[in-house]
């Protein structure tokens, strides 16, 4: 039976101390007050996480390697990477943590600390050419395995682990399933002894995205795989170059912090076409344009057009397809002034083009709702303030704010009041964090000693293929599989034959004799 993350814990860390801060919020009293992240993630967080993993699978801790995938957000550089364009972004001392250990069958078996639920696939099973169908977190598992077998890599090999976000994070615009994607394929390449670069694994990621249906470009994985802590990452969207970009007081205390105010939306409210149809009307813009100037056969993107021919025939588009390419040339100049004020310290001018970046994705790329809205224009009235725009497109999630250091705590606080005022409904799911820009994705190692873990010390693969059998198996047979306690690991497994053959399938030798 699928343990919950609370039991989890308090399973593997029994013998162990820990903190309130490593048991998931939702299991504590709601603190009212503003989180404050500062390191992530910590020490302890990734041992729990391993503790966790060689526990529950009777697996030596040392053979348990953990992932780290931060979250994302663009101060500026708002819906034009998907058109070749120039961005900016950081990566957020917050994110996805994946700890696993290497199968030596094909299974992959992962559980979720977020949904409280358990996947298992066999990668031999996961075609290169046929399309991803698979719904929900599962999607991206069979999609990192499809996108590393179509770039010709071996995934003969499987891995046992636990996933685990931070609570409420998805939907919230700060590239969540991009950070669960990375942490997959990079989890995948260490399996199967793979060698890739974050930039191979930014294409990777950006094909199983597209691969559900999602017409986005590379700014999310970029930002996740390439982010330095402190730093202001510079992309190049159309060929892939990145800067990274120190301030002035780089290694000394930051006169500033990130804001994240969280909507509570996390379904979009809206009639507003979505992310994809505004995808497709900058493409008709790029096409128009590049018929005016006579390159009809270039790839069509708005950043294979210049500024100046721009300029010189944005007659040619109809009102909104010129709205769209209107944000597209501004934004991508906010993001090379933007560049050059982070650099210089110039901290007013950096928050006031993040404000302009937020207009021209209402007025002129016309995304948004009403409550985001709301909790943007109380950001931008709320002392100590710089700049604020949408994190992502503005129908759900969150406003993304620059905010002076000595006045955060207090600023925060203020928008959880006023938002509390405006949106009483939505309010009781909002919160607000202060974060810094942190690392990009990051690999931890088993390291040498670790701490003892004395019941944990051989491959029980009978126990492993009990406990996960009723998981694994499909769904018509599911109901005559029996439920297994912790306490229950007989040698033999009383089923029906067809689920039982089923989880042998899956499971059979998944660590070898």
């Amino acid at each position: 039976q699928p343990l919950t993350p609370l039991r989890l814990r308090r399973d593997a860390l029994t013998n162990h101390s820990y903190d309130k801060a490593t048991v998931p919020c939702r299991y504590l009293k709601r603190n009212v007050r503003p989180e404050v992240m500062t390191t992530w993630p910590a020490e302890s967080d990734v041992l729990n996480l391993r503790l966790e993993v060689a526990k529950y699978y009777k697996i030596p801790l040392a053979d348990v390697v953990c992932v780290a995938s931060p979250y994302r957000a663009c101060p500026l550089g708002a819906h034009v990477d998907h058109q070749g364009g120039q961005v900016s972004a950081i990566a957020l001392n917050l994110g996805v943590l994946l700890a696993f250990a290497k199968a030596k069958s094909d299974t992959v078996i992962l559980q979720s600390h977020n949904s409280r639920e358990s996947i298992c696939i066999s990668t031999s099973c996961v075609s290169a050419d046929e399309p991803n169908t698979t719904k929900g977190w599962r999607a991206y598992l069979v999609g990192a395995v499809k996108a590393l077998k179509q770039q010709g890599y071996d995934v003969s090999c499987g891995m046992v682990g636990t996933v685990k976000g931070h609570p409420g994070a998805d939907g919230a615009g700060i590239s969540s399933s991009a950070a669960l994607g990375c942490a997959l394929l990079m989890a995948l390449e260490i399996s199967n002894d793979l060698t890739c670069t974050p930039e191979q694994n930014i294409w990777l990621d950006k094909s199983i995205e597209n691969g559900m249906g999602i017409k986005n470009g590379i700014l999310d994985q970029s930002a996740i795989l390439l982010s330095k802590e402190s730093h202001l990452t510079f992309i190049n969207c159309k060929d892939g170059s990145h800067t990274l970009n120190p301030p002035p007081w780089y290694g000394k205390p930051s006169p500033v912090r990130f804001m994240l105010a969280f909507s509570g939306l996390r379904v979009p409210l809206t009639s507003t076409p979505g992310f994809n149809q505004r995808v497709d009307e900058c493409t008709a813009a790029a096409v128009a344009l590049l018929a005016a100037v006579g390159r009809p056969d270039e790839e069509p993107i708005l950043g294979n057009i210049t500024q100046e021919e721009f300029q010189q025939h944005k007659g040619v588009l109809s009102d909104g397809v010129l709205r769209r390419a209107e944000h597209f040339f501004g934004e991508c100049d906010r993001v090379v002034q933007g560049i050059e004020a982070w650099t210089n310290g110039n901290l007013e001018t950096f928050g006031k083009l993040m404000s302009a970046s937020g207009e021209s994705s209402i007025f002129n790329y016309e995304c948004g709702c009403e409550p985001m809205c709301k909790l943007r224009t109380i950001l931008l009235n709320t002392k100590g303030v710089l700049g604020a725009r949408f994190s992502g497109a503005g129908f759900r999630g969150c406003c993304v704010s620059l905010v002076l250091a000595e006045e955060a705590e207090a600023a925060a606080e203020a928008v959880r009041k006023r938002y509390m005022e405006v949106e009483p409904k939505l309010a009781s799911e909002a919160h607000v964090m202060l974060l810094d820009p942190g690392h990009g994705a990051r690999v931890f190692q088993p390291t040498i000693p670790d701490p003892i873990l004395p019941d944990v010390n051989h491959y029980d693969c009978s126990y492993c293929l009990q406990k996960l059998q009723h998981q694994c198996v499909p769904e018509e047979t599911r109901s005559r599989a029996p439920i297994l306690s912790d306490s229950d690991a007989p040698t033999t497994v009383p089923v029906e034959q067809p689920a039982q053959s089923v989880a042998t399938s899956f499971l059979g030798g998944l660590f070898g004799a």
